[in-house]
């Protein structure tokens, strides 16, 4: 068993290495202590201005493709908002239809098609146990790939990219064999970086990724860990629910979910994978829990749900 199973890592992805580098004990909250962080209007943003765009791609010939491009993003934005309001995020939002449109600018010169968007890539980097995976924002047919960023100032040199941006761009391009397209936009300009497969920034990258493994691998349980990494309470990683949580694994009041230790969560009724990981069997809908005792998927196959678990779930129904 490699470092990363003993912790029922599976696999990274360079935005994952990239949290380790930055701020490594919340990555730690987060795979170890499943504390994921709340998605801010930045994030909604990106995610609302793909879309437009992905539209666009696929309707460029219609003469309202642009206006409602625009339209799809601000839904888009405020459906990942589900209902939040806030000065701040109103200003976030404004910027999302100038995005959309410098983001056609600059995409509208590509030779062929889209062929499809969230393309899902892997490769393994050398000496690191587990493979790496990740998904491209837009493949086109000829195989070109362009991974979209918005933001409100755009880098003008390739030095100023984000390492986090660098890496992904980088991974992306080693695994497919191509360069890729690193595009920023704002609401009134747009700029583009051509990342190579031999990228230089994949050295540091590998290096994140092995440190990672080191530190995994020679811990005796997450909690130890936890506790000795330093904070770097400045990166953006952090906010006030992942403060919180932190405070409350270093003053044991957070359970671990996986790594050395915690076997027994499962005969403990805690459910250590997928939406509900964390919570308690006793916390969870009655549907749900029909579905762990026998837990087939769509495709016919079964998902794995520890055994201890089903006992748990057996035994409360029972005394209920």
């Amino acid at each position: 068993m490699n470092a990363f199973e003993r912790f029922n890592i599976k696999s990274l992805s360079p935005t994952m290495i990239a949290q380790w580098d930055a701020a490594p004990a919340t990555l730690i909250l987060r795979r170890l202590y499943g504390v994921k962080g709340k998605a801010n209007a930045k994030m909604w943003r990106g995610d609302a201005v793909e879309a437009g765009l992905n539209f666009w791609l696929h309707n460029r010939h219609r003469e309202d493709a642009m206006a409602n491009a625009k339209t799809l993003a601000v839904e888009t934005f405020w459906q990942r908002a589900a209902g939040e309001t806030s000065e701040e995020i109103d200003d976030v939002l404004k910027g999302v239809p100038g995005m959309v449109e410098q983001a056609v600018i600059a995409i509208s010169t590509m030779p062929s098609n889209v062929m499809g968007t969230q393309f899902g890539v892997e490769a393994f980097l050398d000496d690191v146990d587990v493979p790496l995976f990740g998904k491209v924002d837009f493949l086109f047919e000829d195989k070109s790939i362009v991974e979209l960023k918005t933001t409100t100032r755009c880098p003008s040199k390739i030095e100023s990219v984000s390492i986090s941006h660098r890496w992904q761009a980088a991974f992306y391009a080693r695994a497919r064999g191509v360069p890729v397209k690193l595009t920023y936009v704002t609401d009134k300009k747009n700029i583009a970086f051509e990342i190579q497969p031999d990228d230089v920034s994949l050295v540091t990258m590998r290096r994140a990724a092995l440190s990672l493994q080191k530190a995994l691998s020679g811990t005796d349980d997450g909690e130890s860990l936890l506790r000795s990494l330093s904070l770097n309470v400045e990166s953006f990683y952090w906010d006030e629910e992942v403060m919180q949580a932190y405070e409350d694994a270093i003053e044991g009041r957070l359970k671990l979910l996986v790594g050395p230790g915690t076997e027994n969560l499962a005969a403990q009724g805690y459910v250590t994978f997928g939406k509900h990981s964390g919570k308690h069997i006793s916390e969870l809908p009655d549907g749900y829990l029909t579905w762990l005792l026998n837990p087939k998927l769509s495709d016919g196959t079964v998902f794995d749900v520890p055994k201890e678990l089903q006992i748990a779930i057996a035994d409360m129904k029972e005394a209920a």
